[in-house]
């Protein structure tokens, strides 16, 4: 059964921000998508005032890549963070295509999208 749960800790967090070439502030933390021990992919973010999106691995499997995203969504959700966006050193191409956008200028996500089921994810 694949798992997708949250990591807080910082040790844990070091290596998947270096793989990214990202470097990991106070408020970054990631959730982890494992099939057993098997790292199937991760979302790295920064959680403060809002969630910024740093990072998401796999981008080219539209299903797990939406439940990756949605369980970081979730994450700030679960701590009255309402407002997310998407670093400037991320392409939108994935948001798009899993229709998250809510304002491009911005790199603002639609959270609220948590809520409904994933439409293109089969396409």
């Amino acid at each position: 059964m694949i798992e997708i749960l949250p990591v807080r800790d910082k040790q844990q967090l070091k290596p998947l921000f270096l793989n990214e070439n990202l470097i990991p502030t106070d408020f970054s933390m990631a959730v982890v998508a494992r099939f057993g021990d098997e790292v199937l992919g991760y979302c790295l973010f920064d959680l403060g005032e809002n969630i910024v999106i740093r990072s998401i691995t796999p981008t080219d499997d539209l299903m797990l890549a939406d439940g990756i995203l949605r369980s970081a969504l979730h994450v700030a959700v679960e701590n009255n963070i309402l407002q997310a966006f998407w670093a400037d050193n991320m392409s939108e191409e994935l948001f798009v295509k899993l229709n998250f956008i809510d304002d491009l200028q911005e790199r603002r996500l639609r959270i609220m999208k948590l809520f409904d089921s994933c439409q293109h994810c089969g396409k």
